[in-house]
């Protein structure tokens, strides 16, 4: 019995030791500066340095202090500290979170604002929808204390209204180009001689259809002062449709002002060939004249011909200007014929070739140059008398009797003239034949 008693009273001493030796040698609290230290980065993540310092800076601070404590192996205090870290520490997340969730609901919200003024609500409604949607969301979570949740929901809806205001600015400033092109190409068409001689209604018809495109840009830059609806839906709905009409207008208007550009120069590249065709034929017609007395030998020899000189400036003698030309008083050239119809035949060719490349101006001025030149040659011989070997047996033609004739000379002794006139058809006065066709030169 006594044994008993003594065994049970050394049991109890060790244990009051051992509670004794644990009071005053605890262990270092480790996962309690742990779980302080995630704490704390969790808060840091949640932005607690802009949104809550003050407890960020306590809870780092206390964090602090425990690791000196622990150094100092005063591990009850240091886990005191540890945990008081990591209660700032979530205090900080928790103020930061909420905060941060209402500052990008606030965001949001103008963000949605914005979408509206920009004509999101036709422009671009279905991101606008989802972007009023997340806001809604962000809201009624945060009223219910979820923040992480309501930030999740705001920045989808800033999100949303980003995309929202992005396309209805591309679809404004798509619509601005169409309007201005559309307005620069009719003022082009209308600026045009040929357009308003060739395609003036496909030209009133383009700026017919542009007049609608602008009333309808009307209606898009300003629905609630140009479309009389109070039904929101309604009146998007109108805008819509008016920026569609007007977008689409523009692009007609300038199809059409460009058609009739295209239009005109087409019929008056017609015109221009009419005309080409109608020079060409004149220039080969009195060409075709001029051979004529080639073939009879009158193309040849030297003749007076008017000197035009060269459109330069000259200096010294200089008694008259035209323009650039200076022009010298009583001068002549003798210009050969040969010359003359050498010339006129090689304008004639520039202008089939021209013709042929389908470069109708420049055939029209190489054929009215060939016409000029063949006129001129053709007035010389005009202006002369001429005179056709007839073949008549009882009383022969010869320079003598021709000479003679009273539409003539009506002198014989006349008749060196004749010869000396046509000295390149008579190789003998005394011989010349039926058909030969002689200068007449004046008496």
């Amino acid at each position: 019995m006594m044994t008993s008693r003594v065994s049970m009273i050394r049991s109890l001493a060790a244990g009051l030791t051992f509670l004794f030796l644990a009071s005053c040698n605890e262990p270092i609290p480790g996962k309690d500066l742990q779980s302080a230290k995630r704490s704390i980065a969790v808060a840091e993540a949640a932005k607690a340095k802009k949104y809550d310092p003050h407890n960020l800076d306590l809870a780092r601070q206390n964090y602090k202090n425990a690791l000196k404590l622990v150094a100092n192996d005063d591990n009850a205090d240091a886990r005191k500290k540890a945990l008081d870290a990591k209660l700032k520490a979530d205090l900080a997340t928790e103020n930061s979170r909420r905060l941060l969730a209402k500052e990008t609901i606030n965001e949001a919200a103008k963000l949605v604002k914005q979408a509206k003024q920009k004509r999101a609500g036709f422009l671009a409604n279905v991101h606008l929808k989802r972007a009023i949607m997340k806001l809604n969301e962000a809201r009624k979570k945060f009223a219910n204390k979820q923040w992480i949740d309501a930030y999740t929901s705001a920045e989808n809806s800033k999100e949303a209204s980003g995309k929202a205001i992005d396309m209805a600015n591309r679809k404004m400033a798509e619509l601005n180009k169409a309007i201005n092109n559309a307005d620069l190409a009719i003022k082009r068409a209308d600026s045009n001689s040929a357009v308003k001689k060739y395609a003036l209604d496909k030209l009133k018809e383009s700026k017919k259809i542009f007049g609608k495109a602008v009333d309808n840009k009307k209606k898009v830059d300003d629905p609630n002062g140009n479309i009389s609806s109070d039904d929101p839906a309604v009146k998007n709905k109108l805008a819509e449709d008016a920026y569609n009409n007007a977008l689409k207008g523009a692009y007609d208007a300038e199809k059409n002002a460009n058609d009739a550009v295209r239009i005109a120069l087409e019929r008056q590249r017609e015109e221009f060939r009419k005309q080409a065709l109608k020079k060409l034929s004149e220039a080969k017609r009195l060409i075709e004249q001029i051979k004529k007395l080639k073939k009879q030998g009158l193309i040849k020899g030297k003749v007076i011909l008017p000197f035009s000189p060269p459109p330069k400036h000259s200096t010294g003698g200089a008694t008259k200007k035209s323009n650039t030309v200076v022009v010298k008083k009583n001068i002549t050239k003798k210009t050969g014929v040969k010359e003359s119809y050498n010339s006129a035949m090689t304008a004639l060719k520039r202008a089939e070739t021209t013709y042929k490349t389908k470069n109708y101006k420049n055939s029209i001025t190489n054929s009215e140059e060939a016409i000029r030149l063949a006129k001129e040659l053709l007035s010389r011989f005009g202006k002369k008398k001429y005179y056709t070997v007839r073949l008549i047996p009882a009383a022969r033609d010869c320079l003598w009797r021709i000479s003679s004739y009273r539409y003539i000379y009506n002198n014989a002794t006349y008749w060196p003239k004749i010869w000396k006139a046509n000295k390149h058809l008579i190789v003998d006065p005394d011989l010349i034949y039926p058909g030969q066709k002689f200068e007449i030169p004046k008496k």
